[in-house]
C-alpha cells in the first residue's frame, strides 16, 4: 500500500493509530472518525502528503506538537473529542482551510491559529470558552464561517468585525448581553445566530424577526452612533434600547412606526439618563405610544418634539418647560386637554394639534391656523386672570371647559359665532354678570342658566331661541328685553 492516498476507517473499535499507518508516506485523507482513540501519535507529522485529517468522535485529550510538520494539512476535524489544550504549534499549519474543534473541553484557543492565512472555516463550539484572542483582529481575512455556540462569552470578540470575508456567524447559547455595532460592516455576513443570550442589544423583539431585520437594526443603530443623529424607524421596538439610553452628545433621536407604549427602558425613566442638553429633535411617531413615561424638563434645548400618531390621551405637563421649543406635534393622539400656557413658549411657531379628541378648545378652535390659534389661548387665560373674555366672530362651534373653567369671569362676549347649544357647565360662572350670545345658533338654554345669580344682563338677539328657561325671576328686566 506504499500509493495509497485515502484511507477511511471510521466507526470502527481502534483504540489507537496504527504505527504503520504513519508509514504511509503518500497518504492525504485519513478518516478514523467514530472510534476509540485516546491519543494523536508523534509520528503523524510523517504524513508530508496529508491534506484530510477526520479524527472527530473519539476520546483524545492531546495533540501532538509535531502535528505543525502537517505542511500540506486543509482540514484538521477534531469535533467531539476532551481536548482541554491545543498546542501553540498548531498555528504552524498555515495553509489549513478548516478546523473543527466543537464539543471537547477547551478553555483556550492557542493565539497562533491567526497565522492560518487561509482558514475559512472555524468551529469551536460547545466548548467552555470565555473569549478569543484579540490578537486575531486582522489576521483571519478569509474566515467565512465561525461556530462559536454554547461557550461562555460574556461579548463577541473585537476580532470578528474584521474578518470581512464572513457568511456564517453563530453565538448561540453564551452570556453575551451586546453585540458591536460594527457588525453591520461584514458586508457579506448572511447568517447571524444569537439566541440563548441574555442581550439588550439587540433586544429580542429585534432578533425574533430574523437575520435581515436584525441587522436593518444595527445598521441604523450604528449610522446613529457615528452621526449622533439616532434614527430608528419601522424596528417594531418594544422599548428603548439600553445603548441609546447611554449615548453621550445626541442632538436626534427619533423613534417612527414601532411599537413603544413608553419612552422607558424596563419601567425607568431612561431619558433622563441621556445627554439632556445636547439633544434638539424628538420624534416619537406611530409608536404607539400610551404615555411618554419620561421627564421633558431636562431637555433644555429641544427645539422640535413630535408625538404624533400616537394613543396619548394627555400632555406632560413639563412640556410647559421647554423654553427652546419652536416646534410641537401632537396630531392624531386622543388628547382632550390643549393648555392654556402653550402661549408662554416665547419660541414656539408651529403647534400641530389635529385629529384629537378635543374638549378643550373645541376641535373648530384647534383647526385654527396657528396665530389664530395663539391668540385664542391667550386671550382665554388672560380671562381666568382679567374677568373679561371677547371671542367675537371667531367661528366658534361650541363653548368649551377652557372658557367655563374661568369661574372669576364677570364679563363674556361670544358674538356672531356659530355655537348651536350652551353646556350646563356654564352655572359654574358664578360670578358673570355680561354675557352676550348675539348671532349665533342657539335653539334652547339649559335649565342650570337659572343659577346665574349674579347676571344682570344678556343678550340673545339674532340666534334661534323659542323658549325662554325657568327661574327667570333671577334675570334682570335688562336681560329678558334682548
Amino acid at each position: 500500500m506504499s500509493e495509497l492516498k485515502v484511507l477511511e476507517v471510521g466507526h470502527n473499535q481502534f483504540k489507537q493509530i496504527p504505527q504503520d499507518v504513519c508509514e504511509l508516506g503518500t497518504l492525504k485523507r485519513l478518516d478514523m472518525s467514530n472510534n476509540l482513540l485516546t491519543s494523536i501519535p508523534s509520528r503523524i507529522g510523517e504524513l508530508q502528503e496529508m491534506k484530510e485529517l477526520i479524527l472527530n468522535n473519539n476520546t483524545i485529550g492531546t495533540v501532538p506538537p509535531e502535528i505543525r510538520s502537517l505542511n500540506m494539512l486543509k482540514i484538521l476535524d477534531l469535533n467531539s473529542n476532551i481536548l482541554e489544550v491545543l498546542p501553540h504549534e498548531v498555528g504552524n499549519i498555515n495553509g489549513l482551510y478548516e478546523l473543527r474543534l466543537g464539543n471537547n473541553r477547551l478553555s483556550a484557543v492557542p493565539v497562533s491559529i491567526k497565522n492560518m492565512k487561509g482558514l475559512q472555516i472555524l468551529d469551536v463550539s460547545s466548548n467552555n470558552l470565555v473569549t478569543l484572542p484579540p490578537d486575531w483582529c486582522g489576521c483571519l481575512n478569509k474566515l467565512s464561517y465561525l461556530d462559536m455556540a454554547r461557550n461562555k462569552m460574556v461579548d463577541l470578540p473585537a476580532f470578528v468585525v474584521t474578518c470581512q470575508s464572513l457568511t456564517h456567524l453563530d453565538f448561540r447559547d453564551n452570556h453575551i448581553t451586546e453585540v458591536p455595532l460594527d457588525l453591520d460592516n461584514l458586508m457579506h455576513l448572511k447568517t447571524l445566530h444569537l439566541t440563548g443570550n441574555s442581550l439588550t442589544n439587540p433586544p429580542a423583539e429585534i432578533l425574533r424577526l430574523g437575520f435581515t431585520h436584525t441587522m436593518k437594526y444595527m445598521k441604523q443603530l450604528n449610522k446613529g452612533f457615528k452621526s449622533k443623529n439616532m434614527i430608528l424607524g419601522n424596528l417594531t421596538l418594544e422599548k428603548v434600547p439600553q445603548c441609546v439610553v447611554a449615548m453621550t452628545a445626541l442632538t436626534e433621536l427619533s423613534f417612527k412606526e414601532n411599537l413603544l407604549s413608553t419612552l422607558t427602558y424596563q419601567g425607568t425613566d431612561d431619558l433622563a439618563l441621556m445627554d439632556e442638553e445636547a439633544l434638539e429633535k424628538l420624534y416619537v411617531i406611530g409608536a404607539p405610544v400610551q404615555a411618554l413615561g419620561m421627564t421633558l424638563s431636562p431637555l433644555v434645548n429641544l427645539h422640535r418634539l413630535s408625538v404624533a400618531n400616537n394613543l396619548l390621551t394627555m400632555i406632560p405637563v413639563d412640556i410647559l418647560l421647554l423654553t427652546n421649543l419652536a416646534s410641537l406635534d401632537l396630531s392624531n393622539n386622543k388628547l382632550t386637554i390643549l393648555y392654556l400656557e402653550f402661549v408662554f413658549l416665547p419660541k414656539l411657531t408651529e403647534l400641530v394639534v389635529l385629529n384629537n379628541d378635543w374638549r378643550s378648545p373645541h376641535a373648530s378652535v384647534v383647526e385654527l391656523p396657528f396665530d389664530m390659534l395663539m391668540q385664542y389661548l391667550k386671550e382665554v387665560h388672560q380671562a381666568h386672570e382679567t374677568g373679561s373674555l371677547v371671542m367675537n366672530g371667531r367661528r366658534m362651534q361650541a363653548v368649551t371647559a377652557d372658557i367655563t373653567l374661568a369661574t372669576a369671569l364677570t364679563s363674556l362676549n361670544l358674538d356672531n359665532n356659530n355655537i348651536p347649544v350652551l353646556t350646563p357647565d356654564f352655572a359654574d360662572l358664578f360670578y358673570l354678570q355680561y354675557l352676550s350670545l348675539r348671532k349665533n345658533k342657539i335653539v334652547t338654554l339649559p335649565w342650570e342658566f337659572g343659577g346665574l345669580a349674579s347676571l344682570s344682563h344678556m343678550d340673545l338677539g339674532n340666534n334661534h331661541v323659542s323658549q325662554t328657561i325657568q327661574n327667570t325671576a333671577l334675570l334682570s328686566h335688562d336681560a329678558q328685553t334682548h
